[in-house]
């Protein structure tokens, strides 16, 4: 494999350990700009603001303090906010696609909107930068790295499925050493060197 592919490898196994294994939330406020101070800038009500470009998982959505509830696309539709003019605090939120939110109703006053997140690492630039995850995990990131290239790139699936299977118990092993405080060491080597013997 060339090391771009390597790298793209590594990025998303990063990304499948964040999603399951991370606390790296944030919170972000919405500036209050974001929302239109007249009914009439719109023919619906629903307003569609931009989410954080680091946004990996939207948590939760909070209006003034209190959390909104989160709906589906045919439960947010149901709502009749896509054609209703109402205005006030917001009841529902649907998140649109990744990066943008819809509310219903329409705000229109200074309270805060929050929302709290999974903050996606940094993309490695190649394979000899270090990823932004626990050392616990460094097995479990090359397991799956090995999988994604397995699979994705050259179709050896049952070779594959072997790979995904071990990164997932690597994955629970590593949560489980990181969560009971375990003291433990692991020898630092270039990622490159690390990844080529995975596949031998």
């Amino acid at each position: 494999y060339t090391e771009a592919v390597r790298t793209a490898a590594l990025n998303k196994a990063i990304i499948w350990i964040v999603r399951f294994a991370s606390d790296n939330f944030a919170v972000y406020l919405i500036p209050e700009g974001a929302w239109p101070k007249d009914p009439a800038d719109s023919s619906k009500l629903a307003v569609e603001v931009p989410l954080p470009s680091d946004l990996l998982f939207l948590a939760s959505v909070s209006w003034d303090g209190e959390d909104i509830p989160r709906k589906s696309l045919r439960e947010y539709l149901a709502t009749g906010a896509e054609d209703s003019m109402a205005s006030g605090d917001p009841q529902i939120y649907y998140q649109r696609a990744t990066y943008y939110l819809d509310v219903w109703p329409r705000p229109q006053t200074g309270k805060k909107c929050q929302i709290y997140y999974l903050q996606k690492p940094p993309d490695l630039e190649d394979e000899a930068d270090t990823p932004e995850v626990a050392e616990a995990y460094s097995d479990c990131l090359l397991s799956y790295a090995a999988y994604w290239c397995l699979d994705g790139q050259t179709g050896e699936e049952s070779r594959a499925s072997g790979f995904l299977s071990r990164a997932i118990e690597q994955r629970k092993e590593a949560l489980f050493l990181l969560q009971s405080n375990s003291t433990f060491k692991m020898e630092r080597k270039r990622t490159t060197e690390i990844f080529n013997k995975t596949f031998n």
